[in-house]
């Protein structure tokens, strides 16, 4: 048993490492691309987006970290177009790697901050 197995079952561990050393982990899981894109893109959509008309409800599912970038692209022009988008994602790197609970945490919290900007668009 490694230290991230034992620290995966302790309660929080993930979110308390992740709050005094914010930064990206180091693992295939990357989203440095959609980081530096997207406050970019939320301005460009913003504008649209509050003159739309209100469309239909639409939840984008990714499963990997390019599908997250694809997904937040693709929920951004759809916001733009008016209709009210819910990203859900799994936060893998790799869909044939097993992944301890711990890093599994960490890359999650990693796309939540990553997400941010999204925040009252999508």
């Amino acid at each position: 048993m490694s230290i991230k197995d034992l620290l995966a079952k302790i309660p929080y561990t993930a979110d308390l490492y992740d709050a005094i050393r914010p930064v990206r982990p180091r693992t295939r899981y990357n989203l440095s691309q959609l980081e530096k894109a997207l406050p970019g893109a939320v301005e460009q959509t913003r504008p649209f987006a509050e003159k739309a008309p209100k469309g239909r409800k639409i939840v984008l599912f990714a499963t990997l970290h390019y599908w997250v970038e694809q997904a937040a692209i693709i929920g951004l022009a759809l916001r733009g177009m008016g209709h009210e988008v819910t990203i859900a994602y799994l936060p893998y790197g790799d869909w044939d790697k097993e992944i301890n609970a711990f890093d599994l945490r960490r890359q999650d919290l990693y796309t939540r901050r990553v997400l941010k900007p999204l925040k009252g668009l999508i």
